[in-house]
C-alpha cells in the first residue's frame, strides 16, 4: 500500500496523470523509491488521500504530452522524461523546440502561442541528463539564424551545463558554434550572454576553446569601463591571472574597486594609499568586499557605477571628500541622473552639501525627488 498525502501550494501548476475527478491542488507521495507523484492543480481542497500511487506514464504518453496545448502537460512531460536513459530523436528535438519555442511552432490554441514559450527548466535539466545525445539538435538551434539571440544564449547555457556535468569533450562538436555566438556578441548586449560567461568561467581551463573570441570581443571595444574590465576578468579566470592583455587590466582593476570600497567604508588610510599606487581618482566601481588575498568581490544587484566622491558624500566623512577634491575628483560627475551633492542630501549629510556646493557641485540630470510638505490642516 502507498501512502498519499496532499499539500497545499498555490503557487506551482503540477499536473496529475492520469486526470483526477478531484480537485487536488498539490500531491506528495511517501514511496519505497522516494519518487513524487504530480496531479493536476485545480487549487480548490484541502483532502488527505491513503491509496496506491497511480500508474507510471509510459514513453508513449510522455511524447504526446509534449506536444499538448497546456504548458503545464509539456512541462511535466519534460520532467518525467528525465528518468529514462534514451530518448527518441523525435522527444529530444521537441525538447529543444520547447526551450526556444519561435512563433508558430506550439499547437495552435495553446497558452503560449501568442508568442513564445518561455524555457523551461524542466526542458533544461532533462537534455542536461542527457548529454551528448542532445548535442547535435542543440547546436542546430545555436546556428540556426532564425532562433533570436535571447534563445540562442540559453542554448548556449544548456550545451555548456552538458559540459559541466559531462565533462568538456562532451560538447567538442559545440564548440565552434559557441565561439561563433560569443564573437557575434557586443557591450550593448551584455546582458544576453552573461551568464554564458559566467558558465565559462567556472569552466576555467576547461573553456579554453572560446578565449580566441573572447579575447577579440574585448579588443573590439577596449575602453576600461565596468564591462570591459567584467570581460577581461573572465578571461583571467579561463587563462590565468598572468593573461599579458587582461591581467594588467585586471590589477588595475582590483586597485581602483579597491579605492571605492575604501571609500565607501570611511577609510582615508586606504583611499590615500590606493591613489598613491596609482588608482584613478574618478573611476566608476561597484560596492563589494575585499578577501584576504586582496582579491575585490563586488556585491550584486547593481551596485555599480559609484566614484570615491559619491561613496564619501554618503558616509559623510568631509575630510575623506576634501582629500579627494584637493586631488582633482570630478565633483559633478552622475550617477542614474545624481551627483555626490544629491546623494549627500539623500544622506542627510549638510555639512558635505555645504563642503560640495563651496567647490561648485550642482544637481544631476535625474535628482531625487524632494520630500512633499505635510498638508495643513485647518481647525
Amino acid at each position: 500500500m502507498t501512502i498519499v498525502f496532499l499539500i497545499i501550494d498555490l503557487f506551482t501548476g503540477f499536473r496529475f496523470f492520469p486526470p483526477s475527478p478531484l480537485p487536488l491542488v498539490s500531491l506528495g507521495v511517501l514511496t519505497t523509491d522516494e519518487q513524487t507523484a504530480e496531479l493536476r492543480d485545480e487549487r480548490e481542497a484541502k483532502v488527505f488521500v491513503i491509496g496506491e500511487l497511480p500508474p507510471e506514464p509510459k514513453l508513449e504518453e510522455l511524447l504526446r504530452l509534449l506536444d499538448s496545448k497546456a504548458e503545464d502537460d509539456r512541462s511535466f512531460a519534460a520532467r518525467r522524461l528525465s528518468r529514462f536513459d534514451a530518448l527518441p530523436e523525435s522527444a529530444i528535438a521537441r525538447l529543444v523546440q520547447l526551450v526556444v519555442a519561435p512563433r508558430g511552432s506550439v499547437p495552435v490554441g495553446s497558452d503560449s502561442d501568442s508568442f513564445f514559450i518561455p524555457a523551461s527548466s524542466a526542458c533544461r535539466e532533462t537534455l542536461c541528463k542527457l548529454g551528448k545525445p542532445a548535442i547535435p539538435f542543440l547546436t542546430k538551434a545555436l546556428r540556426d539564424p532564425k532562433t533570436i539571440t535571447w534563445d540562442r544564449a540559453r542554448i548556449a547555457g544548456i550545451i555548456l551545463d552538458i559540459a559541466a556535468k559531462h565533462g568538456v569533450k562532451t560538447i567538442q562538436d559545440a564548440q565552434a558554434p559557441l565561439a561563433d555566438f560569443l564573437m557575434e556578441q557586443k557591450h550593448s548586449d551584455y546582458h544576453l550572454y552573461s551568464g554564458v560567461l559566467h558558465q565559462l568561467a567556472e569552466l576555467r581551463a576547461d573553456a579554453k576553446f572560446a578565449l580566441p573570441s573572447l579575447e577579440k570581443l574585448w579588443v573590439a571595444e577596449p575602453d576600461e569601463g565596468a564591462k570591459s574590465y567584467w570581460l577581461a576578468k573572465i578571461i583571467c579566470r579561463i587563462a590565468g591571472k598572468d593573461h599579458p592583455k587582461a591581467g594588467p587590466v585586471m590589477k588595475r582593476y582590483d586597485l581602483n574597486q579597491k579605492m571605492v570600497n575604501a571609500a565607501a567604508r570611511d577609510d582615508l588610510k586606504k583611499v590615500r594609499s590606493c591613489l598613491e599606487a596609482g588608482a584613478d581618482i574618478n573611476f566608476r566601481g561597484e560596492v563589494g568586499i575585499e578577501l584576504p588575498d586582496g582579491t575585490f568581490v563586488a556585491f550584486d544587484g547593481g551596485q555599480c557605477d559609484w566614484t570615491a566622491l559619491m561613496r564619501a558624500a554618503m558616509v559623510g566623512n568631509t575630510e575623506l571628500a576634501k582629500f579627494l577634491l584637493e586631488r582633482g575628483a570630478d565633483v559633478n560627475m552622475e550617477r542614474n541622473g545624481k551627483t555626490a551633492l544629491d546623494y549627500a542630501e539623500w544622506a542627510g549629510k549638510p555639512q558635505m552639501q555645504k563642503l560640495l556646493k563651496a567647490t561648485g557641485a550642482k544637481h544631476g540630470s535625474e535628482p531625487f525627488p524632494k520630500p512633499k510638505a505635510p498638508a495643513s490642516i485647518v481647525l
